[in-house]
């Protein structure tokens, strides 16, 4: 009987750990001159291309659910605490990549735009 335990519970780990775990997410943050877009994977810092054609500064960001359908992040928004939701994986060149965000700051929430790719370098 104790091998019969020992064997499920090896199984268990087995199956817990999908190949997908291992896949990247990304999250397209835009150069200093917006310019260029590149895919980044929780960062810490990120320039996000906004509607009016300049950036929305992401700093200090700390993010939790990186990965899943949704992912949630607070840290400095151009300036001002805040939160950030990112949102709307998609399968682009092999990658995955957040195509929607949102993000609140003390007067009020928007929406800093679409992402149809995550850029043109990924890492």
């Amino acid at each position: 009987m104790s091998r019969w335990l020992i064997g499920v519970a090896v199984g268990a780990v087995a199956l817990g750990s999908p190949a997908s775990a291992s896949a990247k997410t990304y999250l397209g943050c835009a150069n200093g001159d917006y310019t260029v877009m590149r895919g980044k994977v929780k960062p810490r810092n990120c320039v996000l291309p906004a509607y009016q054609g300049t950036g929305l500064a992401l700093r200090s960001m700390r993010w939790r659910s990186w990965g899943g359908s949704t992912t949630y992040g607070r840290g400095t928004i151009d300036g001002f605490p805040g939160k950030v939701k990112a949102y709307a994986p998609v399968r682009v060149r092999g990658a995955t990549c957040y195509t929607k965000v949102r993000y609140r700051v003390a007067s009020g929430v928007y929406r800093a735009g679409r992402f149809p790719k995550c850029g043109t370098g990924i890492g």
